[in-house]
């Protein structure tokens, strides 16, 4: 039987482990309010559900798992708004400069332009039929008013 490969952890720098802010144990960053922050490996964007995606690797276990957060793209006004109050929550969750803001920016942009595209396609073929629509045939049955004794 042959052995399973399992990736060394990521070696994080002396200097970022220091200035975390949190505990470091032996499986990872313990934050102030006692849970286990994230080591977030990558993001991703899910544009039919407005969800931006974290993998991270579970440090007990070394498991792969996934945090969604959902983004209400209606409820911003702008990215950057949206990408703050992101930056927020997810600092919350994730060990303390993991999470690149640039990157995230991206990735929130995109989703706007994608909303976008996607609401205006919709209104674009809904005006399209309502104007191509046949006229009403009109109908020949005299009305029962008019109609005379």
């Amino acid at each position: 039987a042959m052995a399973r490969l399992q990736p060394l952890p990521k070696k994080q720098p002396p200097a970022a482990a220091a200035t975390s802010g949190g505990l470091q144990g032996a499986a990872g960053v313990i934050g102030g309010g006692g849970k286990m922050l994230i080591q977030p490996r990558r993001m991703a964007v899910k544009y039919d559900t407005s969800t931006l995606v974290i993998e991270y690797k579970e440090p007990l276990s070394g498991k792969l798992r996934h945090r969604s957060f959902h983004i209400d793209t209606n409820r911003f006004g702008s990215t950057d708004a949206c990408v703050e109050k992101l930056l927020t929550k997810l600092n919350r969750v994730a060990t303390p400069g993991a999470i690149s803001a640039d990157q995230l920016r991206r990735l929130v942009t995109k989703l706007f332009l994608n909303k976008k595209d996607s609401s205006s396609d919709d209104l674009d073929a809904a005006t399209e039929a309502i104007l191509n629509r046949p006229p009403p045939t009109t109908a020949s049955i005299p009305l029962s008013s008019a109609a005379e004794p």
